[in-house]
């Protein structure tokens, strides 16, 4: 390994990465037959949680 003024001999080195999994919450919404059902921040996603602080997104299967 060399830093442009000395150098070291090479060390191994261990990099151990976990990544627990999220948790998803069961969510429930009514709305009247032909109306769209409008769900404000945080959505579906605010009852759910992520132990590493992950980016959580949603997958939307919108029916049109």
């Amino acid at each position: 390994m060399s830093d442009g003024a000395s150098t070291s001999a090479e060390t191994p080195v261990s990099i151990n990465v976990t990544n627990q999994q999220p948790q998803a919450n069961s969510d429930r919404y009514n709305t009247p037959h032909n109306k769209i059902l409008n769900i404000p921040a945080p959505g579906v996603l605010g009852n759910d949680s992520d132990p590493n602080s992950d980016l959580r997104r949603r997958l939307s299967n919108r029916q049109t």
